[in-house]
C-alpha cells in the first residue's frame, strides 16, 4: 500500500479545523471549559493551542503510517478520531469530564468529536494524497516501447525512436496480453475501462456539505431578515418589515453588536443542526444519484453534477408532488454535493462478468444451441 504524502496546507487546515471546534466545544460547555474572559485574543489563543496538540497527535500517527505503509481512507479517518479525543481530553477541565460522567453522557459527547475528528482525518487523506515515489513516467515509457519497438519507413522517425532506444534505460515489467494492466520495476498502471468507486463514507460527508451549504443559506437569508430589522427606517412600511422579523427570529428584539453577533451565531447553530440530522436522507439521494451515473457510464464531473442538478426535483415528483418545491431547492446543494463525491470517491476498474454457479453442466450451451429448442424424450415404460 502506497504512504500518504506528508503536506504542510492540509496539516494547517486540519489545526485550525480543530482550533475552530475547540474553542465552540469551550463556548458551548462540551468538555472544554474555556478562558475566564472570553476576547478575540484569548479565542485565538485557545484555538491555536488545541490546533497545535491536535496536529502533534496526529502528526506521530501519521509518520508511524508512513513507516508502516498503511494509506487506507479508513485508517487515517481512525487517526483523526483519535487524535481529536486525545486533544479535547488534555485540555479538557477535571470538573467537566466528572459532570459529564455523573449526567452519563461521556461517551456521547467523545462520540460527537470523534466523528469531527474521522471527518478532518478523511479530508486530510483527500487533500494530501498519496507519494509519489515509484511513479517515472520514463521508466513506464521505456517498458512500453521495450513491447512494441517502432518500425517507420521514415528516416526521422527511426532515429527518433533509435534516440529514445539509446537514451532510455532498460526497464523490467510485466503486461497483460491486452497491456490494459502494466507493471514496472516501481510501480502499476492501468489503462482499461473505468468506473466512480462506492463509498458510503464519502456519500456522508457530500452529504454534509450539501445539507450544510442549502441550511447555511437558509441561515444567512434569515441573517439578512435581522440586518434588515436593524436598519430598516421608521417610515410608513418600516415598521411592517421589523415586525415581521422580529416574529421570525428569536434575536430581532435585541439591538446593537450582541444582537447582530446572536443573531448571526444562533442561525449558524441551527443550519449545522439541521445539516446534520439531513445528511443521512440526503445521502441516500447521492447514493441514487451515483447509480445513475454508473447505469448511464458517466464518470465526468460535468456529468455528475448535471445528474445532481436534475434528480432532487425529479425525486420529488415521483414520490409525492409536493416535494417537488422542495427538491428545486435541493437541486444546486445537491449538485454541489455530486461534485464533491466525484471528487473524493475515486476511481476503480469496471467489475468484470459475475460469477456464475452451475449445478448442471449440460446447462453450458449457447443461446442458439439445438438444445434449448429441443427437450430430452424419456419413455415412461
Amino acid at each position: 500500500m502506497l504512504p500518504v504524502r506528508t503536506s504542510l496546507s492540509a496539516l494547517l487546515t486540519n489545526g485550525v479545523m480543530i482550533g475552530a471546534l475547540a474553542i465552540a466545544a469551550a463556548r458551548h460547555g462540551l468538555l472544554l471549559e474555556g478562558p475566564a474572559v472570553w476576547t478575540v485574543d484569548a479565542g485565538i489563543l485557545y484555538g491555536a493551542m488545541a490546533g497545535c496538540l491536535y496536529l502533534v497527535a496526529f502528526l506521530i500517527l501519521h509518520l508511524v503510517a508512513q513507516r508502516m505503509s498503511l494509506g487506507l481512507r479508513p485508517v487515517y479517518a481512525a487517526f483523526g478520531a483519535v487524535s481529536v479525543v486525545a486533544t479535547m481530553l488534555v485540555m479538557a477541565s477535571p470538573g467537566q469530564i466528572q459532570a459529564f460522567i455523573d449526567e452519563g453522557f461521556l461517551f456521547l459527547a467523545l462520540g460527537a468529536l470523534a466523528a469531527f475528528g474521522g471527518i478532518a482525518g478523511f479530508l486530510y487523506h483527500v487533500r494530501a494524497g498519496y507519494c509519489a515515489e515509484g511513479d517515472d513516467p520514463r521508466t513506464l515509457d521505456g517498458f512500453l516501447r521495450s513491447l512494441s519497438p517502432a518500425s517507420s519507413d521514415d528516416d526521422d522517425d527511426r532515429y527518433a525512436s533509435a534516440a529514445s532506444a539509446r537514451d532510455a534505460p532498460a526497464h523490467k515489467g510485466k503486461a497483460s496480453e491486452d497491456r490494459a494492466h502494466v507493471q514496472t520495476e516501481s510501480a502499476e498502471y492501468f489503462d482499461g475501462p473505468l468506473q466512480v468507486r462506492t463509498s458510503f463514507g464519502t456519500m456522508i460527508i457530500a452529504a454534509l456539505a450539501g445539507t450544510l451549504f442549502f441550511n447555511f443559506g437558509v441561515a444567512f437569508m434569515g441573517f439578512a431578515s435581522f440586518l434588515v430589522q436593524q436598519t430598516a427606517p421608521a417610515a410608513e412600511g418600516g415598521r411592517d418589515i421589523a415586525d415581521a422579523v422580529r416574529n421570525f427570529h428569536p434575536f430581532a428584539g435585541v439591538s446593537g453588536l450582541d444582537g447582530i453577533v446572536g443573531a448571526f451565531a444562533n442561525s449558524a447553530a441551527g443550519a449545522l443542526l439541521f445539516g446534520v440530522l439531513l445528511a443521512i436522507p440526503f445521502a441516500g439521494v447521492i447514493y441514487v444519484c451515483h447509480m445513475v451515473a454508473r447505469a448511464l457510464d458517466q464518470t465526468s464531473y460535468l456529468a455528475y453534477a448535471g445528474i445532481g442538478l436534475v434528480a432532487p426535483p425529479v425525486l420529488g415528483m415521483l414520490l409525492f408532488f409536493v416535494l417537488f418545491f422542495v427538491g428545486i431547492k435541493m437541486a444546486v446543494p445537491c449538485a454541489i454535493a455530486m461534485i464533491i463525491y466525484r471528487s473524493y470517491a475515486g476511481l476503480e476498474p469496471k467489475f468484470v462478468a459475475e460469477d456464475i454457479h452451475v449445478d448442471d453442466r449440460r446447462n453450458l450451451v449457447g443461446a442458439g444451441h439445438a438444445r434449448r429448442r429441443y427437450g430430452r424424450v424419456i419413455a415412461s415404460r
